[in-house]
């Protein structure tokens, strides 16, 4: 969570709106809620994350949103494009969360194996949202190497290297 807040003061409004979710999830402390809208409000209007204008628009429509927040809120295409734009540019934050959203394929198509490679990125970069995400679902750094060789192997057709 530390690590989250020094990157969400640096201006990162990826960070600022996942600590956003964070504040407001929690739900025991009416303040920290509070707080959590206003941070998602800046992450919104004064640093334009898409994603997080699509998370206001949802608590606008009056509906209750289940928790946790990331696996509900819809995102939409220009949100994934922005992170997708963000993320390959290598932005460790845009990284973890599209990486999160793909591999779970809950508020987008879902795609484990461009989630997998887009969090292991992230980790690998430093950041502890993706390790703790890696580490719970059990992907190994191995797994992208052994998905590159495959394709690797299969854009060339050596047939004789699969097993029958």
């Amino acid at each position: 969570m530390s690590q989250m807040c020094d990157a969400a003061n640096h201006g990162n409004g990826f960070a600022l709106t996942l600590l956003a979710i964070a504040y407001i999830e929690n739900q025991s402390n009416n303040q920290m809620v509070q707080s959590g809208f206003r941070l998602l409000n800046i992450a919104a209007l004064d640093k334009n994350v898409i994603w997080a204008k699509c998370i206001r628009l949802f608590f606008k429509s009056g509906d209750q949103l289940p928790l946790p927040i990331i696996d509900h809120a819809l995102v939409d295409s220009d949100a994934i494009t922005q992170l997708q734009l963000y993320a390959d540019d290598g932005d460790m934050w845009a990284q973890a969360i599209l990486g999160y959203l793909l591999y779970e394929g809950k508020v987008t198509v879902q795609n484990v194996q461009k989630g997998s490679i887009l969090l292991i990125k992230s980790a690998k970069s430093g950041c502890l949202c993706a390790k703790e995400i890696v580490d719970k679902y059990g992907i190994g750094y191995s797994f992208t190497e052994t998905e590159q060789i495959y394709e690797k192997l299969k854009d060339h057709n050596n047939s004789r290297y699969w097993l029958k």
